[in-house]
């Protein structure tokens, strides 16, 4: 008799909650019409108005989109992470993970709109702080084996990208004589924005690269355009390759943090239609005083690039991946010794 009558309270509860809730939703519903009214007073043009409904709904759609991309990617970097800690236990030195591609790391689909408030908005969803303290993170684990002196060591990966195009991840760790971090971070800033383009076997029959003014944002956002044109030394085949890459950085105390991605479309500059390969770079610099092997306190730096010629229009370019990447970051690596060193190995420094 009692379970009967709790049965009956039971379901009479759940029915007022059903009717409760019913209601609520007809109040909501009521309201949303009244502001729906509302703004198609407001806007004399109802087609306008559905419009903006719609892309307010797109702007949400896209920001939850981004949010569960960087989650993915923080999880991504997490396993990447216990997976190579794992080797680390059956090896002594554990190479940098087998197919590092940095794309997986830093990168997400950036579109440039011409609009400057847009615009200004796109720039800012690129360098954000999160971005900077993944890249950093990501480029310390994956040269904390790898031995520091000042002679460059460089490691290269060559990347699988199928018919795509061509592809290589290459990494590179070296100290320089000098203890001043702000000199030797605008130097390996300037590097690395500097020193591009370069392939082996091939002359440069066409090179140009700009920086084009951009709305100002919290990490100094740049932005590099650059189109050169290649002839083979032996074949005479041409090829000419277009970049957009955002170039973004921190600097906190005597450590300093660059990273670089590319844009994948840009309503302002969009790729000349004589473009056969787009050239795509992602990567990141970490600069900072490190104790040697030999003692002595030297500004070191570390950095991993992952670059990517995505075949646009062109056949593979005859191009020895292998080295491509060496002369680059040797290029890099001799820019950056020239322009920071204060001492020589031969010579005692002096605190």
């Amino acid at each position: 008799m009692l379970s009967a009558k709790n049965a009956r309270l039971y379901r009479s509860r759940k029915k007022n909650e059903l009717v409760t809730l019913i209601e609520q939703a007809h109040r909501f519903e009521e309201q949303l019409n009244a502001l729906r009214r509302r703004h198609h007073v407001l806007r004399a043009d109802s087609a306008v108005a559905c419009w903006e409904e719609k892309a307010i709904a797109q702007r949400l759609r896209r920001r939850q989109a981004e949010e569960l991309n960087e989650q993915l990617k923080h999880a991504l970097f997490t396993y990447t992470g216990v997976g190579r800690d794992s080797r680390s236990i059956f090896t002594e030195s554990a190479p940098p993970s087998a197919a590092l591609n940095m794309r997986h790391f830093l990168h997400m689909y950036t579109h440039l709109r011409r609009e400057p408030h847009l615009r200004m908005r796109d720039l800012e969803a690129v360098g954000t702080a999160t971005k900077i303290n993944r890249a950093m993170q990501v480029v310390l684990r994956e040269t904390a084996t790898i031995p520091v002196s000042t002679a460059p060591e460089i490691l290269f990966q060559e990347l699988d990208l199928g018919a795509e195009g061509l592809g290589k991840t290459s990494t590179a760790v070296y100290a320089f004589n000098t203890r001043d971090a702000s000199k030797a971070f605008d130097v390996a800033c300037r590097a690395i924005l500097n020193t591009c383009g370069v392939w082996p076997d091939h002359s440069r029959i066409e090179s140009s690269m700009k920086f084009v003014d951009v709305p100002p944002t919290e990490f100094n956002v740049r932005y590099g355009i650059t189109k050169h044109s290649y002839q083979h030394n032996v074949t005479k085949a041409q090829a000419s390759t277009e970049a957009r890459d955002l170039y973004y950085s921190r600097m906190i105390g005597s450590c300093g943090v660059l990273v670089w991605d590319f844009v994948d479309d840009d309503d302002s500059y969009p790729l000349k239609c004589s473009t056969f390969i787009k050239r795509n770079t992602v990567g990141a610099l970490v600069l900072r005083p490190e104790v040697c092997a030999d003692g002595v306190e030297r500004m070191v730096c570390r950095n991993i690039c992952t670059d990517m010629q995505i075949l646009v229009n062109s056949p593979k370019p005859s191009l020895n991946v292998a080295e491509y990447a060496l002369l680059e970051d040797m290029m890099v690596y001799e820019f950056i010794k020239e322009g920071a060193t204060d001492w020589q190995d031969s010579m005692a420094y002096v605190e």
